[in-house]
């Protein structure tokens, strides 16, 4: 019993560590918008694996009259 405990606190301390890592891992980084542009975009980099996203907000299309 006294194994199973202990290997249940070092598996709880790893996930801590690991978890620990994962603080600050996405940064996001507003681009700047065009004079006529309505969408918003933000570019999202994993500073951990080096992968870039680019997430795009715009509004719904107009609904047909």
């Amino acid at each position: 019993m006294r194994n199973l405990s202990v290997a249940v606190l070092l598996s709880i301390a790893a996930h801590g560590v690991n978890a620990a890592d994962e603080v600050g891992r996405y940064q996001a980084i507003p681009l700047p918008r065009s004079n006529n542009d309505i969408s918003q975009s933000v570019v999202i980099i994993d500073t951990k694996e080096g992968y870039l996203w680019e997430w795009v907000s715009s509004p719904p299309p107009w609904p047909d009259s």
